[in-house]
């Protein structure tokens, strides 16, 4: 089976531990590659809803909590699937920005699909069967972001089999996390062989201080565990530092561009991993680092 390429890009974003500032990476690329001028729509998998909450934190009262959300279009018939993803898909205070929220029923509604079919991790696939890429619709979206949960349930394995490529978030310094990668690239191995259009771009280190030893011995095992998946990892290069401004953005419900200069270390790692994506994906890409306003 192959992907759908009237579908725009997709990437799921997706780790088998949490901590790993999953949800932060999902919220900073998707704004950058809005930024760049990509229509783009994240969608919120996990039930703790923290993508949704934080990205419609800055929006009036009444648009903080979406009328539809994933639950609503995973349950709905096939005939109310397309009325049902339109109310789902939301605006956000940042231009080209869109979301799919989540809601505490998502993962529920998940399993009792799971409960019966055979072929539960395509179910996702066929719910999200209408979102269009702007080729085929200018009302589109140029790529698709899945912050999945932190396991490997059937959200994450559906948004892996839908995804044309896979990202894995990794804390520095974490010998757990390094299990947990381990277990991500045998999950995306095993659906890559029902779907050959996954591609994994690879780890993404995130936490990291240059001056730590298990910082620096965690990269070299990093690099050890995808040799021996004898896959290359693209996107290893990229290590997003520790930084208070995290927290700030996070607070204030803003992204890492509005709340750091061009200069700080973590505005130009997410800005140089976002033109790496760009070019692996083909899409828009500006140089600049500077934030929204």
């Amino acid at each position: 089976m192959t992907k759908d390429f009237n579908r725009p890009k997709a990437i799921a974003i997706a780790s088998h531990k949490g901590g790993t500032h999953k949800t932060t990476m999902a919220i900073n690329v998707a704004a950058k590659l809005a930024q760049a001028g990509n229509r783009v729509l994240l969608v919120d998998l996990d039930d703790q809803t923290n993508a949704m909450d934080h990205l419609l934190q800055r929006m009036p009262d009444e648009l903080t909590k979406p009328p539809k959300t994933m639950t609503h279009i995973l349950a709905s018939s096939e005939e109310e699937r397309a009325a049902v993803t339109a109310k789902a898909i939301t605006k956000t205070p940042w231009p080209n920005l869109y979301l799919i929220g989540a809601d505490t029923n998502t993962s529920s509604e998940a399993a009792r699909i799971q409960s019966r079919s055979f072929m539960a991790y395509a179910e996702l696939g066929k719910a999200l069967a209408n979102i269009k890429s702007t080729s085929d619709d200018p009302e589109g979206f140029d790529v698709v972001i899945f912050d999945c949960p932190p396991n490997l349930d059937i959200l994450t394995t559906g948004a892996i089999h839908y995804s044309t490529h896979v990202i894995i978030p990794l804390l520095s310094g974490s010998k757990y996390a390094l299990d947990g990668m381990f277990s991500m690239l045998s999950h995306i191995r095993a659906v890559s062989k029902v779907n050959s259009g996954t591609k994994c771009l690879g780890c993404v280190i995130s936490g990291w201080l240059d001056n730590r030893k298990a910082h620096t011995r965690v990269y070299r095992d990093v690099r050890d565990v995808a040799s021996s998946f004898e896959i290359d990892l693209p996107l290893l290069k990229h290590k997003i530092p520790l930084a208070a401004s995290v927290e700030v953005a996070t607070s204030e419900g803003k992204t890492i561009f509005d709340v750091t200069s061009e200069q700080e270390p973590i505005n130009i790692e997410y800005s140089l991993l976002c033109g790496s994506i760009s070019r692996e994906l083909g899409l828009k890409h500006k140089v600049t680092t500077k934030g929204f306003k």
